[in-house]
Protein backbone atom coordinates (compact mmCIF):
# COMPACT_ATOMS: atom_id res chain seq x y z
CA UNK A 1 0.00 0.00 0.00
CA UNK A 2 2.72 2.39 0.53
CA UNK A 3 4.66 1.65 -2.54
CA UNK A 4 0.93 2.38 -4.53
CA UNK A 5 0.33 5.81 -2.75
CA UNK A 6 4.13 6.56 -3.43
CA UNK A 7 3.08 6.03 -7.38
CA UNK A 8 -0.41 7.69 -6.97
CA UNK A 9 1.54 10.91 -5.50
CA UNK A 10 4.68 10.86 -6.87
CA UNK A 11 4.38 14.10 -8.20
CA UNK A 12 2.89 15.92 -5.46
CA UNK A 13 6.06 15.18 -3.47
CA UNK A 14 9.43 17.48 -3.28
CA UNK A 15 12.68 16.01 -3.97
CA UNK A 16 13.40 17.02 -0.19
CA UNK A 17 10.17 14.58 0.85
CA UNK A 18 11.79 12.21 -1.55
CA UNK A 19 15.06 12.08 0.29
CA UNK A 20 13.51 11.82 3.70
CA UNK A 21 11.07 8.55 2.88
CA UNK A 22 14.25 6.61 1.09
CA UNK A 23 16.54 7.59 4.36
CA UNK A 24 14.04 6.68 6.83
CA UNK A 25 13.80 3.51 5.05
CA UNK A 26 17.42 2.57 4.66
CA UNK A 27 17.82 3.39 8.25
CA UNK A 28 14.62 1.44 8.77
CA UNK A 29 16.06 -1.67 7.80
CA UNK A 30 19.25 -1.24 10.90
CA UNK A 31 15.89 -1.28 13.18
CA UNK A 32 14.20 -4.41 12.14
CA UNK A 33 13.78 -7.09 14.90
CA UNK A 34 15.61 -10.58 14.48
CA UNK A 35 12.66 -12.74 14.14
CA UNK A 36 11.76 -10.44 10.60
CA UNK A 37 15.25 -10.99 9.41
CA UNK A 38 14.67 -14.82 10.66
CA UNK A 39 11.54 -15.19 8.81
CA UNK A 40 13.11 -13.97 5.65
CA UNK A 41 16.00 -16.15 5.57
CA UNK A 42 13.60 -19.01 6.36
CA UNK A 43 11.99 -18.04 2.84
CA UNK A 44 15.09 -19.77 0.93
CA UNK A 45 14.04 -23.05 2.11
CA UNK A 46 11.05 -22.99 -0.15
CA UNK A 47 13.64 -23.60 -3.65
CA UNK A 48 15.84 -26.36 -1.27
CA UNK A 49 14.73 -29.66 -0.68
CA UNK A 50 15.50 -29.10 3.04
CA UNK A 51 12.68 -26.99 4.52
CA UNK A 52 12.95 -26.52 8.35
CA UNK A 53 10.52 -23.92 9.22
CA UNK A 54 7.21 -25.70 10.55
CA UNK A 55 5.46 -22.26 9.02
CA UNK A 56 6.90 -23.05 5.46
CA UNK A 57 5.96 -26.50 5.53
CA UNK A 58 2.04 -25.91 6.93
CA UNK A 59 2.08 -23.41 3.94
CA UNK A 60 3.44 -25.89 1.65
CA UNK A 61 1.05 -28.38 2.40
CA UNK A 62 -1.80 -25.88 2.05
CA UNK A 63 -0.92 -25.70 -1.46
CA UNK A 64 -1.14 -29.33 -2.07
CA UNK A 65 -4.17 -29.88 -0.26
CA UNK A 66 -5.45 -27.52 -2.31
CA UNK A 67 -4.75 -28.55 -5.01
CA UNK A 68 -5.93 -32.13 -4.03
CA UNK A 69 -9.68 -30.35 -3.69
CA UNK A 70 -9.31 -28.45 -6.94
CA UNK A 71 -8.34 -31.80 -8.89
CA UNK A 72 -11.60 -33.39 -7.07
CA UNK A 73 -13.83 -30.13 -7.57
CA UNK A 74 -12.53 -28.05 -10.60
CA UNK A 75 -15.72 -26.10 -11.23
CA UNK A 76 -17.51 -25.40 -8.16
CA UNK A 77 -15.46 -26.64 -5.94
CA UNK A 78 -15.67 -28.80 -2.62
CA UNK A 79 -18.22 -26.20 -1.00
CA UNK A 80 -17.88 -22.78 0.67
CA UNK A 81 -16.01 -23.47 4.32
CA UNK A 82 -15.11 -27.41 2.97
CA UNK A 83 -11.56 -26.76 2.80
CA UNK A 84 -10.76 -27.59 6.75
CA UNK A 85 -12.90 -30.86 6.49
CA UNK A 86 -10.95 -31.86 3.51
CA UNK A 87 -7.74 -30.94 4.95
CA UNK A 88 -8.39 -33.49 7.59
CA UNK A 89 -8.98 -36.20 5.49
CA UNK A 90 -6.45 -38.61 4.17
CA UNK A 91 -7.48 -38.51 0.58
CA UNK A 92 -6.18 -34.45 0.27
CA UNK A 93 -3.79 -35.02 3.22
CA UNK A 94 -0.15 -35.17 2.06
CA UNK A 95 0.84 -35.58 5.35
CA UNK A 96 -0.25 -38.77 7.71
CA UNK A 97 0.64 -36.66 10.81
CA UNK A 98 -1.74 -33.85 9.54
CA UNK A 99 -5.02 -36.58 9.08
CA UNK A 100 -7.81 -35.15 11.38
CA UNK A 101 -6.43 -31.87 11.82
CA UNK A 102 -8.63 -29.05 10.24
CA UNK A 103 -7.00 -26.23 9.27
CA UNK A 104 -7.94 -23.16 6.87
CA UNK A 105 -5.70 -22.29 4.12
CA UNK A 106 -3.95 -19.18 5.37
CA UNK A 107 -4.59 -18.04 1.86
CA UNK A 108 -7.36 -16.34 0.16
CA UNK A 109 -7.35 -17.29 -3.37
CA UNK A 110 -6.38 -21.16 -2.36
CA UNK A 111 -9.91 -21.10 -0.21
CA UNK A 112 -11.80 -19.51 -3.21
CA UNK A 113 -10.76 -21.85 -5.84
CA UNK A 114 -10.77 -25.04 -3.37
CA UNK A 115 -14.26 -23.93 -1.89
CA UNK A 116 -15.68 -22.39 -5.35
CA UNK A 117 -14.00 -23.88 -8.22
CA UNK A 118 -12.79 -22.16 -10.87
CA UNK A 119 -16.48 -20.58 -11.22
CA UNK A 120 -16.11 -18.43 -7.72
CA UNK A 121 -12.27 -17.50 -8.83
CA UNK A 122 -13.80 -16.27 -11.86
CA UNK A 123 -16.21 -13.79 -9.66
CA UNK A 124 -14.48 -13.20 -7.10
CA UNK A 125 -12.02 -11.86 -9.52
CA UNK A 126 -14.60 -10.09 -11.44
CA UNK A 127 -16.04 -8.39 -7.91
CA UNK A 128 -12.49 -7.27 -8.16
CA UNK A 129 -11.64 -5.65 -10.75
CA UNK A 130 -15.08 -3.68 -11.15
CA UNK A 131 -14.79 -2.34 -7.43
CA UNK A 132 -10.75 -1.36 -9.22
CA UNK A 133 -12.37 0.46 -12.32
CA UNK A 134 -15.16 2.31 -10.39
CA UNK A 135 -12.32 3.74 -8.21
CA UNK A 136 -9.67 4.82 -10.98
CA UNK A 137 -13.15 5.87 -12.46
CA UNK A 138 -14.37 8.21 -9.43
CA UNK A 139 -10.79 9.51 -9.29
CA UNK A 140 -10.35 10.77 -12.98
CA UNK A 141 -13.60 12.51 -12.50
CA UNK A 142 -11.75 14.59 -9.40
CA UNK A 143 -14.85 15.57 -7.35
CA UNK A 144 -14.64 16.31 -3.91
CA UNK A 145 -14.31 12.46 -2.70
CA UNK A 146 -11.37 11.79 -5.10
CA UNK A 147 -9.37 11.20 -1.66
CA UNK A 148 -12.27 8.81 -0.44
CA UNK A 149 -11.82 7.23 -3.53
CA UNK A 150 -7.87 6.97 -3.19
CA UNK A 151 -7.71 5.92 0.27
CA UNK A 152 -10.25 2.58 -0.85
CA UNK A 153 -8.17 1.72 -3.54
CA UNK A 154 -5.01 1.75 -1.51
CA UNK A 155 -6.99 -0.55 0.96
CA UNK A 156 -8.13 -2.77 -1.74
CA UNK A 157 -4.64 -3.34 -2.73
CA UNK A 158 -3.86 -3.87 0.81
CA UNK A 159 -6.37 -6.49 1.72
CA UNK A 160 -5.72 -8.65 -1.94
CA UNK A 161 -2.23 -8.87 -1.07
CA UNK A 162 -2.89 -9.52 2.55
CA UNK A 163 -5.14 -12.72 0.64
CA UNK A 164 -1.65 -13.98 -0.12
CA UNK A 165 -1.09 -15.12 3.50
CA UNK A 166 -4.95 -15.14 5.09
CA UNK A 167 -7.88 -16.30 4.44
CA UNK A 168 -10.21 -13.19 4.15
CA UNK A 169 -12.89 -14.62 2.55
CA UNK A 170 -15.42 -14.72 5.53
CA UNK A 171 -13.65 -11.21 6.84
CA UNK A 172 -16.29 -8.81 7.67
CA UNK A 173 -13.42 -6.60 6.82
CA UNK A 174 -13.19 -7.13 2.96
CA UNK A 175 -16.70 -7.26 2.41
CA UNK A 176 -17.43 -3.76 4.52
CA UNK A 177 -14.58 -2.13 2.24
CA UNK A 178 -16.41 -3.88 -1.23
CA UNK A 179 -19.67 -2.03 0.36
CA UNK A 180 -17.86 1.27 1.01
CA UNK A 181 -16.99 1.58 -2.51
CA UNK A 182 -20.72 0.49 -3.88
CA UNK A 183 -21.78 3.46 -1.66
CA UNK A 184 -19.07 5.77 -2.33
CA UNK A 185 -20.58 5.28 -6.58
CA UNK A 186 -24.08 6.45 -5.25
CA UNK A 187 -22.45 9.56 -3.17
CA UNK A 188 -23.66 12.27 -4.97
CA UNK A 189 -20.63 14.37 -5.94
CA UNK A 190 -20.09 18.00 -6.80
CA UNK A 191 -16.44 19.34 -8.83
CA UNK A 192 -13.51 20.55 -6.58
CA UNK A 193 -13.25 24.64 -7.24
CA UNK A 194 -10.75 26.54 -6.79
CA UNK A 195 -12.03 28.14 -4.60
CA UNK A 196 -12.95 25.75 -2.21
CA UNK A 197 -9.34 24.86 -2.66
CA UNK A 198 -8.18 28.07 -0.95
CA UNK A 199 -10.85 28.21 1.96
CA UNK A 200 -9.82 24.75 2.58
CA UNK A 201 -13.57 23.38 2.74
Amino acid sequence: MICLALVIWHDKLTPFQWNIIILAAITGVFFLPDSIWERIASLGQMFSDKVQDVSLIRRSNYLKVGWNIFQQYPLLGAGPGNFAVLHALPDFQAYPSLVGVKRLPHNLYLQVISETGITGLIFMLGVSLCAIRSLIMKIKENTFYRNTAFGLLLTVFGVLGMGIFLHMLQSKFFWIILALIRILQETKDWPIKDRDIKNGT
